[in-house]
């Protein structure tokens, strides 16, 4: 395997269903940025410019297929420029969706799937400790996480602007106790050792986040240069503009990938299941009287017993419950799927 690839994440994984397509002329290359025609990709040689292949554009291909930012792709050169083209996507390790069209339940045969970033190893969900602060948020950002296969960790942003920070850890802990959770100012290089520990050679990290949380402040320190475009934030109401535009793919000088993601100020859960962000409401629903049980009013609901006696927090349980219903979709989908191959 060549060491730069090597670097990006190329591993056996790959090495074999790269060999499996058994094609003739193509080379391995990771995805770096994605435009509306073109890519970004990156080679053993180096950065250069990619187009899709008529295949990857038929009408019937399903959009969630198409190359997006983290995907290791076989890219062919072409004999007219220097530009190469995308003849295929290799299998995902992971890959991190939201939903789009989730806003009317009663149709989830149109709700699709948007992949945001693939391949990844560690997401950083960065909230800032200003008025973007909200638990309710990071339940749902840990539950996208978990549903795409890499391991969420929490990152709270912007510590220097709060006293109560040990308060805002404790109610965070409580809703994620399994999450790694580091609080940092991103303005200060010297905060970021915990972080720096996950970027290892070969090992892929992605920012999500709303706008103006600090991604962008927490790229370029974590890069050693100004590489994101970064805006202030106004501190009397914490109003920000959107300042990573795009999504981009960036090699650290000491090891490790990390892909920066514009702001997402709410997402739709694209996931199969979300019980694993809720286990304290899974433990309490197998003590509920009936079996189906949906904690809205049914007697003997043992889910509904511990709000009332405020062992759990109702808003933790209305998330649970939006949640589970935008999980709906999904599985859906993949009924859909397994029923059209019988």
């Amino acid at each position: 395997m060549h060491e730069h690839l090597l670097a990006l994440g190329w591993n056996d994984f790959f090495e074999d269903h790269f060999r499996a397509l058994n094609a003739f002329g193509v080379e391995p290359a990771r995805v770096a940025s994605v435009q509306k025609a073109s890519f970004r990709v990156v080679t053993k040689g180096g950065v250069t410019s990619a187009v899709p292949s008529g295949l990857l554009l038929h009408p019937d291909a399903p959009r969630s297929e198409y190359p997006a930012i983290g995907d290791w792709v076989a890219v062919r050169q072409q004999e007219a420029d220097d530009t190469v083209v995308v003849t295929h996507v290799l299998p995902r390790r992971t890959r991190f969706s939201r939903a789009l069209g989730a806003g009317n339940p009663r149709r989830p045969e149109a709700v699709v799937e948007q992949v945001i970033a693939t391949n990844i190893d560690f997401v950083f969900i960065v909230t800032s400790l200003d008025e973007d602060f909200s638990v309710r948020r990071i339940e749902r950002y840990v539950a996208a996480v978990t549903g795409s296969g890499a391991r969420p960790v929490l990152v709270l942003n912007k510590a220097d602007l709060r006293g109560d920070v040990d308060t805002l850890r404790a109610e965070v802990a409580t809703v994620a106790p399994d999450v790694p959770l580091h609080t940092v100012s991103a303005l200060q290089s010297e905060e970021l050792g915990e972080l720096r520990g996950y970027f290892t050679p070969g090992t892929t990290v992605a920012l999500i986040g709303s706008s103006g949380v600090g991604k962008s402040t927490l790229t370029n320190r974590l890069l050693g240069h100004e590489a994101a475009a970064t805006g202030a934030v106004r501190e009397w109401d914490s109003k920000g503009r959107h300042t990573t535009t795009s999504r981009e793919l960036y090699l650290l000088p000491g090891g490790g990938v990390l892909i920066d993601n514009p702001g997402l100020r709410e997402i739709a859960v694209w996931a199969e299941e979300v019980e694993d962000t809720f286990s304290d409401i899974e433990a309490l629903a197998l003590q509920c009287q009936y079996r189906g049980c949906t904690h809205s009013g049914e007697i003997g609901c043992a889910v509904q017993a511990a709000v009332q006696e405020g062992r759990l927090n109702a808003g933790r349980l209305e998330n649970y419950q939006r949640l589970q219903a935008e999980a709906g979709a999904p599985r859906a989908r993949t009924k859909s799927r397994k029923g059209k191959r019988r």
